[in-house]
Formats: C-alpha cells, structure tokens, sequence
C-alpha cells in the first residue's frame, strides 16, 4: 500500500477534494495522524484528539462525525446523521465509576497535580474496545453503536437501533437492543460475495454488469477475475497530520 503524508491546514481542504476526492469540513482539525483512502466523503468530520482514529476506506461517505473509538470504515459503507458511536464506558468491576478511575489528565487527574498529590488511572473493564465497520455497511439514522462492537460487510443497520453486539455479514438488524430481522441473501450467495470481495475493486471497472441480478453479477464478476481484465483498486492512502 502507498501513503502520502500531508501536513493539513483549512487551506487545503480544497485540494484535497479536487485532486483526491477527499471530503471534509471547514472545521476540521487535525490533532493526530489520520488515514483516508481516497475518495472518501466525511461531511460532518472525524475527531482526532486520540491516536487511535479510523482508517478511512475508499467510496465510503459519513454525514456523523467519526469518533476515536472507531478503528476503521470498510469501503463503500453508506453512514447516515446523528450516529452515536459508543460513549466513554465507565468500569463497573473498580471502585467507582467515576472517572478518576480511568483518567490521568483531563479532569480529576489535573486536580491531583494542582494538590501536588499522586494519582494514577486505569482504564478498567470495557473503555477501549473499538468499533470496527466492514466493507459496504449501511447505518440509518439515529442509530446508537456500543463499543467493540463489529459490523460485518454488506450489514444494514436499521434506523434508531440500539446495537449492542456483533452484527454478521449480510444481517439486516434493527430495534432496541438491535437483533437480526433477516439476512440480504441466501447462505452460499453471501458466502460467494464474502469471497469475491467486489469491495476490493473500483465500481468503475463493473458497473457495467447487471448489479440487480446478485447471482448473475458473482458470476460475470468471476469470469472478470480469472481473465485478469479486472485489477483491485490501489489508490495511495492519505495521511494526514
């Protein structure tokens, strides 16, 4: 894989989107390095006040702001406004669960140091699981995501859920706690989608095959593949910093 490190500034927020296809707000600030696979579309932003923030997959556009418990965004996911990805977790096995527990620095943590006195967190059960998004997921609107949950390729996410476990490939979910409704197709068609991984690919290069007839297209996609008129899609990831 390429990379291309870049110093950002709001300067070059249009460049980024001419020449990279790379969309972000006028506020956006970068506190930590940031990877996107271009072209991506990230209307509401990315807060990057941690080192832990997402990777970026390539045909994938959020109008949520992406948060540092995301570790990553598959390729063409599809992610919908006011989406709440996990919140701080307090631990429920310590002490307590305020969060003097799990924090050095911020709040408590700077109250010791003014009292000269010695104080050290830890982070406790359950504050630094990450939320992994696969490849073609799509998230309705308003929906809530605990942490470490992950969400496998071609999973749909139904408005106003509230997921609170992994979700398997191709699941449609919905409802408070979430659960499966269905699956977007039979077994051996999700198995051979899950094996092709079409998402590897630039959707330039097979539009032209029928995209409505599933089974249809995973076999005109295989003749592609072993006929080698098909290369995965290798863009140079961008950097940011």
């Amino acid at each position: 894989m390429s990379l291309e490190y870049i110093s950002y500034s709001e300067n070059l927020r249009e460049e980024l989107h001419s020449k990279y296809g790379i969309y972000l707000p006028n506020y956006q600030v970068i506190s930590h390095p940031l990877e996107i696979e271009p072209p991506a579309e990230l209307i509401s932003g990315v807060d990057t006040y941690l080192p832990n923030v997402a990777r970026i997959g390539a045909f994938s556009y959020s109008w949520s702001r992406i948060t540092p418990n995301v570790k990553s965004v598959g390729r063409y996911c599809s992610i919908a406004g006011n989406i709440t990805f996990g919140t701080q977790e307090h631990p429920l096995t310590s002490l307590s669960t305020s969060s003097f527990i799990y924090e050095n620095e911020w709040m408590w943590g700077a109250f010791a140091k003014r009292q000269h006195k010695y104080h050290r967190a830890s982070l406790g059960e359950n504050v630094s699981k990450y939320i992994e998004i696969g490849n073609d997921v799509w998230i309705g609107l308003n929906v809530y995501i605990k942490n470490g949950v992950k969400l496998g390729n071609g999973s749909v996410v139904g408005a106003n859920a509230v997921v609170t476990k992994d979700v398997p490939p191709y699941a449609i979910v919905a409802g408070n706690p979430a659960r499966i409704i269905r699956y977007r197709f039979s077994d051996e068609i999700i198995k051979q989608l899950e094996e092709i991984r079409w998402w590897d690919y630039a959707f330039t290069d097979f539009s032209h095959l029928d995209l409505n007839n599933v089974e249809l297209f995973i076999s005109d996609f295989k003749k592609l593949q072993k006929s080698k008129k098909i290369e995965k899609y290798k863009p140079i990831s961008i950097i940011l910093r």
